[in-house]
This record gives structure tokens, sequence and C-alpha cells, in this order.
């Protein structure tokens, strides 16, 4: 992802991707190696917004690379952050 990035092939700017590579790193290093963290249900606030963050994203960018869009997907693509960045900061704060 940082090397797309800095291809151009995504929007981002490399340095913001590599920030936020390296936080989720080190969050889940911090629960793999803290137990006590595992147990905590905003866990599962994390799951849940990482991994429905990342579907939505590479489907997006699966279909424009092959020259399709899915209006839906596109909507999802830049609006569902509205809801899933905070989830997933504040889950993140309270683990």
């Amino acid at each position: 992802e940082v090397v797309h990035s800095m291809l151009g092939m995504t929007s981002s700017h490399w340095f913001t991707v590599i920030i936020q590579l390296l936080s989720r790193v080190i969050l889940v290093e911090g629960i793999v190696y803290y137990p006590k963290a595992q147990e905590n249900m905003f866990v599962y606030g994390i799951l849940f917004a990482w991994g429905l963050t990342e579907m939505v994203r590479y489907s997006f960018y699966a279909l424009k690379i092959t020259g399709h869009e899915i209006r839906l997907l596109t909507w999802l693509r830049y609006s569902l952050f509205l809801v899933l960045y905070p989830l997933g900061v504040l889950s993140e704060l309270m683990i």
C-alpha cells in the first residue's frame, strides 16, 4: 500500500499511509502481547471498523482498475468513514 501511494496508484500521501500502517501494527502487537487487552470488548470495534473499511476500499479499487463502477460501493467508499473512523478511533483509545 505504501508503494502504491509512492507510485501514484492511490491518492493517499505515502507518509500518511506509513503512519496509519505503523499505528495499526503497534496496536495489534500490543493486543497480541497483552492477553488482558484481548478480553477487551473494544477489540471487536477495531476488527469491525478495520475489516469493513478494507473490504469496501479494496473492492472499490479492484473495480476501478477493471473500469467498472458500482455507485453504492463508490458512495460507501467515500461516506462510510464518517461512521467507521470514529468507531475505530474510539475502540483504539479504549483498549
